[in-house]
């Protein structure tokens, strides 16, 4: 059944607390990355990206605990299929404002997916599409007098099994 935005307050942050994932292992008595995913056994389910960024903001101050205590959160599971989704889920985290590219003196070169149009509201663009086209290794914004404060990552094509692929 589909729940209402509204029902998502009734799922517990600890209950998405992820501890037995294979790519997980200790580091200074910590279990890292921290993963958050919505498990299937809860009579309560997050089945939209509108249910994923009620989560968000129902549960913002223990994820934004987290992620000081951690530096960084894998979000896992959740209904984020495109990059509009992942626009949505970016649009829970109310207050964390996007760097303007323009303001910042950048070199990279970066797509924006929907949002061109006169009033597109889209948070969500490419990584850098460089000279080639392609993403190299590199830190955001190490280059500028202006640097993002918080970076959000999705996968489109996740890496075949066997090749090796991963998040940096």
């Amino acid at each position: 059944s589909t729940q209402a935005p509204s029902d998502i307050v009734n799922i517990s942050f600890e209950d998405c607390i992820v501890t037995d994932a294979p790519d997980q292992k200790f580091v200074d008595g910590q279990r890292v990355p921290f993963i958050l995913s919505p498990p299937p056994s809860l009579s309560v389910t997050i089945t939209t990206p509108d249910h994923t960024a009620a989560f968000v903001q129902t549960h913002r101050r223990r994820i934004d605990q987290a992620v000081n205590e951690y530096g960084a959160i894998v979000f896992r599971g959740f209904p984020l299929s495109s990059t509009t989704d992942f626009d949505v889920f970016v649009k829970g985290f109310d207050g964390w404002n996007d760097l303007s590219y323009d303001k910042s003196m950048s070199f990279a070169v970066r797509k924006r997916f929907g949002g061109n149009e006169p009033g597109g509201t889209s948070r969500i663009c490419t990584t850098n599409e460089g000279k080639s086209g392609g993403l190299v290794f590199h830190h955001e914004q190490a280059q500028t007098p202006l640097w993002p404060s918080y970076v959000f990552f999705c996968c489109q094509l996740p890496a075949a099994p066997g090749d090796g692929g991963a998040t940096g």
